[in-house]
């Protein structure tokens, strides 16, 4: 691809985020999941087959951009994960790891407060704060998955490259060791009940 080429397929690409409502106003790819399209997911089917019948909410939104740069290209996207609970468990992203496993991934949070959740192939857990300024980066080989822990969206940016792609095979597989509940003294990470017993290797 010739130089102008690239400089005018990257203005084409050229976007504002809407801070306050975390929506890019140019985006190859948005994607909507509603409690439907998290059956599996959340540890309380239960509870999530009542939220279905009482108005389906959206747990989360994500706005892709992808530019076709070549190789060496770095994708973005905007994730707003909306407020609220599957019973004890608060509204949380699928959660994925990549499909070239050494890509890392960068996020800031734009707003909000939740916690990222980051685990290894063995079930080695972490989870990391998440408010308004903090940056995370996400090491290759990792899995994770970004939980809203307040009464307001949590609105986060990430940068990540081309190569990457994105895999949610092993984490709908496994799930995580860990999820995060609303206990008495604020969220707290418990046990998964639905992960495997034959994955070794977990930590709080």
């Amino acid at each position: 691809m010739t130089q102008p080429a690239v400089l005018e397929s990257a203005a084409a690409l050229s976007s504002v985020m809407d801070m306050a409502r975390g929506r890019l106003t140019v985006c190859t790819d948005t994607v909507r999941m509603r409690v439907t399209d998290m059956r599996g997911v959340f540890s309380n089917q239960e509870a999530c087959s009542t939220l279905e019948t009482e108005g389906n909410p959206t747990v989360y939104e994500v706005n892709r951009t992808e530019p076709e740069l070549g190789d060496d290209s770095l994708c973005y996207a905007s994730t707003i994960v909306y407020p609220g609970r599957v019973g004890e468990e608060y509204f949380m992203t699928r959660g994925h790891t990549h499909v070239k496993g050494s890509a890392p991934e960068i996020y800031l949070t734009v707003r909000g407060e939740g916690m990222m959740l980051l685990q290894t192939h063995d079930g080695k857990i972490q989870a990391l704060s998440m408010a308004s300024g903090t940056i995370l980066y996400v090491p290759g080989e990792t899995a994770h998955r970004i939980v809203n822990v307040a009464e307001e969206a949590l609105i986060t940016f990430a940068v990540y490259p081309a190569t990457a792609g994105i895999d949610y095979d092993e984490i709908q597989r496994t799930g995580f060791s860990r999820i995060v509940h609303a206990g008495p003294d604020g969220p707290d990470l418990v046990p998964n009940p639905n992960y495997p017993s034959t994955v070794e290797g977990i930590t709080s």
